[in-house]
């Protein structure tokens, strides 16, 4: 049998059946396999396929596939998948899988097709355009039985570094994320979905013998113009070396492009807060960093504006009246929880923005709480390069709000000293949190005003983190700086799905209180009251099972010190 599949991979035959109108080409040559992969403003050379002779080809005709013509690559026999739906898609190949492909499983893979070359490009982007199909659906949906694919490159990194094996297979809009049958299906066919508006249920299809497969989805990728970049591309079965799938590419859709400029059309409600400022954020493709690309001053509630270039953004409402509140893309209250918008290449998108009124005071009072924002000592460094730590930040926007309820009643920015202030405040509890899109809120001030001002509730910004100080004037501050010598702290693990640990080290007799706040600071569950504990170590467990999905500060007072962490809940 091995015989006739060389026979079958030298000679190129066309097969076709009666019952689709698609017609594969097993085994082409290297260079038509590089003629139908490339596209324009790039060379594709050096090209090399290792598989199984029937594992890879050209089809072309019509179907549901998203593409009319292209190039498959399949852990099986590309001659079978050319059947109805309620064909059984299943064949060992006897092909070893590989380490890129256990990598992305977590598991042994077999069955592997790889293609690989080199690719120059002409301009500063690459796109391709890609499907995956697989005979794993529905049924195996959530399984460990998830055939999965990857598209790796290797080269100069446009944002300083290289790629190494960087896999572009993700889906849009995430940065991690690879296409699987358990990243993008329809549950086992009835629901709940996953990214299910990138699946097509083929249950019932007469073209195509996979049970369902993804629309066609864009990679990108930045690029250095003239540089070489090495593509590896494999598909492997998981955990066993039967039920086929396949990983498709339209015909010449490798290409490299200058500006993929798009564009956003944005609703803002209600329409009384519809005048402000919108700012677009970029974020990294490997990464949470995002960084401002433009702005447009808005009158109307709605309104388009220019994408600048392709890559990940979010935006920002900011309104005018200072009644109302900052608002993300899409209707969402922090940068954290914004839609991600994937602009592969000219696309067009609706952005929505609520922006909810702020929650007034009942009454005033002569109480104040102020600070100072400064640059951390590795403030800047994610963009360009280190900065002076202690130097003031302006215009950073700082939320103030009340407990309980963790209700917002206002927001305020900081003048070019790096100073804010909330003045004129009745009795009570309050918490002061900093809005900087990219960087993690590490913790929130909490405080009591009873007839007083409290002044130096500053924060330390640096490249990851916002960070409560009792200082923060202009001197050297660091994270490790604001630890306590009179005790020590773990939390894990971290994300936390049903419960976390919590230990803790006293260094001398202290008063101890734990409570835990949600993301707007509103306290949730006192863990441990107010009491009085004797030095030495401490160690307990807390059930999150009434906790949803989503971000936690724990505040642990001791004395009068406090100190507050941010815990992760990741529900499976």
């Amino acid at each position: 049998m091995k015989t006739i599949y060389f026979i079958f991979l030298f000679s190129s035959i066309c097969l076709s059946k009666g019952y689709s109108q698609l017609t594969y080409t097993v085994g082409p040559s290297l260079t038509d396999l590089t003629n139908y992969l490339q596209g324009i403003g790039l060379t594709i050379s050096n090209m090399t396929v290792t598989g199984a002779p029937n594992s890879f080809g050209f089809f072309s005709g019509t179907s549901n596939l998203p593409f009319g013509s292209g190039i498959i690559m399949s852990t099986g026999n590309i001659n079978n998948i050319n059947s109805p739906a309620n064909t059984l898609l299943s064949s060992y190949n006897t092909m070893p899988g590989s380490a890129l492909g256990n990598g992305i499983s977590s598991s042994t893979t077999y069955d592997e097709c790889r293609i690989e070359f080199d690719c120059v490009p002409s301009n500063t982007n690459l796109l391709f355009s890609f499907a995956f199909g697989s005979e794993e659906y529905n049924e195996f949906v959530g399984s460990s039985l998830n055939d999965v694919f990857g598209i790796f490159v290797s080269g100069p990194n446009p944002a300083g570094g290289n790629y190494s094996n960087y896999n572009c297979a993700i889906i849009p809009g995430t940065t991690t994320t690879a296409v699987s049958v358990n990243s993008i299906n329809n549950g086992l066919g009835t629901g709940p979905c996953v990214n299910c508006s990138y699946y097509i249920d083929n249950t019932n299809g007469t073209t195509v013998a996979y049970d369902g497969f993804t629309a066609g989805l864009q990679g990108l990728l930045p690029v250095i113009i003239g540089q070489t970049y090495h593509f590896t591309i494999i598909i492997d079965d998981v955990a066993d070396g039967i039920y086929d799938s396949s990983v498709m590419f339209q015909a010449n859709s490798f290409n490299s492009t200058t500006q993929c400029a798009g564009n956003f059309t944005c609703n803002i409600s209600p329409t009384i807060a519809g005048s402000g400022k919108i700012i677009i954020y970029k974020k990294s493709l490997t990464g949470a960093i995002m960084d401002s690309v433009g702005y447009q001053t808005v009158s109307t509630p709605s309104f388009t504006m220019a994408i600048p270039d392709s890559g990940r953004y979010i935006l920002k409402f900011i309104p005018s009246s200072p009644l109302y509140q900052i608002s993300y893309s899409d209707t969402a209250k922090s940068w954290n929880q914004a839609t991600v918008y994937n602009n592969i290449c000219s696309n067009s998108f609706v952005a929505n923005f609520f922006s909810q009124p702020y929650d007034a005071l009942v009454g005033s009072g002569n109480g104040a709480i102020s600070g100072k924002i400064v640059e951390g000592q590795k403030y800047g460094q994610k963009t360009s390069g280190v900065t002076v730590p202690g130097t003031p930040i302006g215009g950073v926007i700082v939320k103030g709000g009340k407990n309980p309820g963790g209700q917002l009643f206002a927001q305020t920015t900081t003048n070019s000293n790096g100073d804010y202030i909330f003045s004129n405040l009745p009795n009570g509890d309050y918490f002061v949190l900093v809005d900087i899109p990219g960087l993690d809120t590490a913790s929130s001030h909490h405080v009591s005003i009873n007839g007083n001002q409290l002044t130096n509730l500053g924060f330390v910004v640096d490249s990851a983190k916002i960070v409560p100080s009792s200082n923060a004037s202009n001197s050297d501050v660091s994270v490790r700086e604001l630890n306590s010598d009179n005790y020590s702290i773990n939390i894990y693990p971290n994300p936390a799905t049903t419960q976390f640990k919590l230990q803790y080290a006293l260094h001398a007799n202290s008063f101890v209180k734990i409570e835990l706040y949600n993301l707007l600071g509103k306290s949730l569950k006192i863990i441990q009251p107010l009491i009085s504990q004797p030095k030495g170590d401490y160690n307990q467990s807390v059930s999150l099972i009434d906790l949803e999905t989503g971000i936690y500060f724990l505040k642990q007072t001791i004395d009068n010190y406090e100190v507050t962490y941010k815990l992760i809940v990741a529900k499976e």
